[in-house]
């Protein structure tokens, strides 16, 4: 799925009118209203060798004052999404260039050494 898909997907969720001209998120998906948490649909990053989910609370970015929601996605002008790091609060990112590998663990710090290991999930970048 693209980023045209995903946005397509997340306006026929949400079913607030969609924000026309330059908001917070530049030239990305914004509503007009605030996003009710109960209609955000799930959404899987999915790599060669697992998936990631990242949490719901962290797809939109809300501004209360102008009540706008917008999705913290974007598209370049080359046509590559860009997540952006509101969405990828909570989680620790590493990049490991030398194996091609990304790894995502959630950020708890109460977890120990071995609880750590369990949530990290590895990712072959292809």
């Amino acid at each position: 799925m693209n980023y045209r898909e995903v946005k397509q997907a997340f306006i026929t969720a949400i079913g607030l009118p969609v924000a026309a001209g330059p908001t917070a998120a530049g030239s990305g998906l914004c509503f007009q209203g605030l996003v009710d948490p109960s209609s955000i649909p799930s959404l899987t990053l999915h790599f060669s060798s697992g998936d990631f989910c990242a949490a719901q609370e962290n797809y939109f970015i809300l501004d209360k004052d102008s009540r706008l929601s917008c999705l913290a996605i974007n598209e370049t002008p080359m046509g590559m999404s860009i997540i952006g790091a509101f969405m990828q609060q909570n989680v620790h990112i590493h990049y490991d260039l030398g194996n091609n590998l990304i790894t995502f663990t959630p950020a708890q710090s109460f977890w120990s050494p071995q609880k750590w290991m369990e949530k990290t999930r590895g990712y072959k970048i292809t």
